[in-house]
């Protein structure tokens, strides 16, 4: 950690970027790991699982992936 934080002193560039949206991407993927994982647990016990929970599985990846390309957009002004 030293030998990076002296690296950066002498030659880096740090950069700090204040994006709101990251926090949405988070919370959106932690979501559905949940989901994934509670239907993983599901078919592992031989039970089946529920349309209505891949199509919210399915909604929610189109949200994280509206908001990378819309973080991607910004970026690219910079």
């Amino acid at each position: 950690m030293s030998a990076y934080m002296r690296k950066m002193a002498i030659d880096g560039l740090i950069v700090k970027l204040d994006i709101p949206e990251m926090k949405e991407i988070l919370r959106l993927l932690h979501y559905n790991g949940n989901n994934i994982n509670q239907i993983a647990k599901l078919l592992n016990e031989s039970e089946g699982i529920y349309v209505s929970d891949i199509s919210d599985i399915k909604y929610k990846q189109a949200e994280i992936l509206r908001l990378i390309r819309g973080i991607y957009l910004k970026l690219l002004k910079l």
